[in-house]
């Protein structure tokens, strides 16, 4: 496996995680509930990284010129290293 496909891997390993955590959760939210008078949401039982809301509302579908420039050069450096590890 390249180096550059392991990389990728490795930061979006808690993808493979998250259906697992959200099932658990939702075990939990369900037996806590049972024994609970108060209302309870699955978001009581635990939160997520991934379900962290910002304080700044976000438009996802628009991104920066920055941004677009930054993900240009990421593009040509994985290119670069697939390159030089596919010969």
């Amino acid at each position: 496996m390249p180096l550059y496909v392991a990389d990728l891997l490795l930061d979006n390993l808690w993808i493979l995680e998250k259906e697992a955590s959200e099932r658990m959760r939702m075990m939990c939210w369900m037996t806590a509930q049972v024994n609970c008078k108060k209302k309870l949401n699955p978001e009581d039982i635990i939160k997520f990284a991934w379900e962290k809301k910002s304080d700044t509302p976000s438009n996802t579908n628009t991104m920066s010129q920055q941004q677009w420039q930054a993900m240009q050069e990421k593009a040509q450096q994985l290119r670069k290293l697939k390159m030089s590890h596919g010969k």
